[in-house]
């Protein structure tokens, strides 16, 4: 598939990142059967390589998140609703204008908040190169946050699971040249342990190694992209740090924050003011309050500056503007 009629079937207005050649996966993985993992494997192939780079171990300085754009916008709740749908609103730039609403497909499961979206964050990334990954435990995801492995932490993954696996997402996005709409649910299909007893075995059985993608591990653990977010997921990445956004994994106020100011950053091509009622209703659908939201926005960047200390956003004190320009990690916490 030429470029040209692979871009066409992305929403017009969303810049697509260039990136380095992809690491084919084992060889192993062609001997899987599942129709869903081999529709996934077909379209992968009709992509250009890239490389995608992913947690390889939990202080690797190299490590990055490959998030969703339209997510990085507009995020979940931070607590649990009731609501079935929820409607969150962003400006991606002066003519173009994100709406994203977030359902639940299954009765009596709610919409995906709080630390879900870091859940969601570590599977698209894994999951960028081809639509889905198979691994035999969870022991990389809990050394990716720094989560210490219990039966709780297994229990919230699998609460973490089965929402986002319920979540459907319809994308409106408008720019000078029109309207454009995307209907998609992010999970298509995912596999877990059978039952409560299947979950101790596997606790018990932990050893630390990394993820296993042989197919005869995939009773354990397998996770599909829908193959419309796959392809928007490849068209509109984000590069999140992972060493920084370990902070924030149990405070996704903070999360959306950093996230937001990490990708204002990163696009910026020189100094530029952002008018704080343009801030105000990006993040307002978090916190309505203008003084606290704006020192929030000030105490996640100052801890952003722990890490990178030269990371310009800042609030304006009086006019609550915010000012960012370019930035990005120092070369060494990119790998070549």
């Amino acid at each position: 598939m030429n470029r040209s009629k692979r871009i066409g079937c992305y929403l017009p207005g969303e810049a697509a990142l260039k990136h380095q050649a992809l690491s084919p996966l084992s060889t192993a993985l062609a001997r899987l059967e599942d129709p869903l993992l081999r529709q996934a494997r077909a379209a992968a192939e009709e992509e250009p390589p890239r490389q995608v780079l992913v947690p390889s171990r939990p202080d690797d300085p190299q490590s990055l998140l490959l998030a969703a754009k339209a997510l990085v916008f507009c995020g979940f709740p931070l607590q649990q609703t009731n609501k079935t749908v929820i409607t969150r609103e962003a400006h991606l730039g002066a003519d173009t204008h994100l709406t994203v609403f977030f359902s639940t497909t299954e009765p009596d499961v709610p919409i995906p908040f709080g630390a879900d979206r870091a859940l969601l964050a570590w599977i698209t990334t894994l999951t960028y190169d081809t639509g889905w990954v198979a691994f035999r435990s969870l022991t990389d995801f809990f050394d990716a946050f720094h989560l210490k492995r219990s039966g709780v932490q297994y229990q919230r993954f699998e609460g973490r699971l089965r929402r986002l696996l319920s979540l459907s997402l319809s994308l409106i996005l408008t720019t000078r040249e029109g309207t454009s709409r995307l209907n998609m649910r992010p999970l298509q299909r995912a596999f877990t342990p059978r039952d409560g007893i299947e979950v101790r075995r596997v606790l018990a059985a932990e050893d630390g190694q990394q993820l296993s993608l042989l197919p005869s591990n995939l009773q354990r653990y397998g996770i599909v992209l829908d193959p419309e977010f796959h392809r928007y997921l490849r068209n509109n990445p984000v590069k999140l740090p992972l060493p920084l956004m370990r902070r924030f994994h149990n405070r996704p106020l903070f999360w959306d924050v950093a996230a937001y100011l990490l990708y204002r950053c990163f696009s910026s091509r020189t100094y530029s003011r952002v008018s704080w009622k343009l801030v105000r209703r990006q993040l307002a659908s978090q916190d309505q309050h203008d003084r606290r939201l704006a020192r929030t926005i000030n105490l996640v960047s100052d801890e952003i500056r722990e890490q990178y200390p030269d990371f310009p956003a800042r609030v304006e004190a009086g006019s609550h503007d915010l000012i960012v320009s370019p930035f990005r990690p120092p070369a060494e916490h990119f790998r070549p």
